[in-house]
């Protein structure tokens, strides 16, 4: 397989096809490999996850995080052109991730249009995508054919994968095991990094069966993320509106 590096905030890259996968690497050789995947495959990971890679790899990770095709350092093709729709795919997107591990040894709701309404915010740009028209595979088949151990992190506040989800996710996978956030809204990557990486440490030692039991001191953990800055936010307005 070839790869390509660059400079550029220690971005190396992987052929695939036409497309050159960007990504990048802790290099904490003989820490416990991590392949961290943000909420994409929208969202960048080069950039805006620069912080969690350092505080991962203190804790004993060599953490990969691939820049999703058609995002960032990945939007283009090898001779430089906006990739076209028909080169992002969900059965591309997941060949990716195993592409760069082994190089180093979308559904929505129609909005309702109220304020806390999680697609409000694409609405305005949804008509530059394709329709949804359907899951190239089976993810529920695939999902019992799991042979490693899944921790399924759930937010009380997470209006995007609601509860029931992960729980069929945790039903689903053999291995599956839920665990539960009281005051975590959507993407533990996002809110509690800090979290995420512990949890990451309790599945690499075999571990993942205490976690339903210790969720709580999980969220107490240093590390929050900005975006739980909004969350804080709106309960203090929340708050703040019930005193008048």
């Amino acid at each position: 397989m070839v790869t390509h590096d660059d400079r550029r905030f220690g971005v190396r890259r992987v052929s695939r096809g036409e497309v050159d996968v960007a990504y990048v690497r802790t290099d904490s050789r003989g820490g416990v490999p991590l392949l961290v995947i943000p909420g994409g495959p929208g969202l960048g990971s080069v950039l805006p996850y620069r912080w969690l890679r350092r505080m991962a790899a203190k804790r004993g990770f060599d953490v990969v995080m691939v820049e999703h095709r058609g995002v960032g350092f990945s939007r283009r093709d090898r001779a430089g052109n906006d990739l076209t729709w028909e080169d992002l795919t969900v059965l591309e997107a997941p060949q990716d991730l195993v592409a760069v591990p082994d190089a180093c040894e979308a559904y929505a709701q129609r909005p309702d249009g109220r304020p806390l309404d999680p697609a409000l915010g694409y609405s305005t740009i949804a008509g530059r995508f394709p329709s949804f028209a359907g899951e190239p595979i089976d993810a529920s088949a695939a999902l019992r054919d799991f042979t490693w151990p899944v921790a399924v992190v759930s937010g009380a506040r997470d209006l995007r994968s609601v509860r029931p989800l992960p729980e069929r996710i945790r039903d689903l996978a053999p291995q599956g095991v839920l665990v539960p956030f009281d005051g975590l809204a959507h993407s533990i990557l996002d809110n509690h990094p800090g979290a995420a990486v512990a949890v990451c440490g309790y599945v690499a030692r075999g571990d993942i069966h205490l976690l339903p039991a210790r969720t709580g001191r999980l969220a107490a953990l240093s590390g929050l993320g900005r975006a739980s800055v909004g969350a804080t936010m709106l309960h203090l307005t929340l708050a703040g509106g019930s005193r008048e």
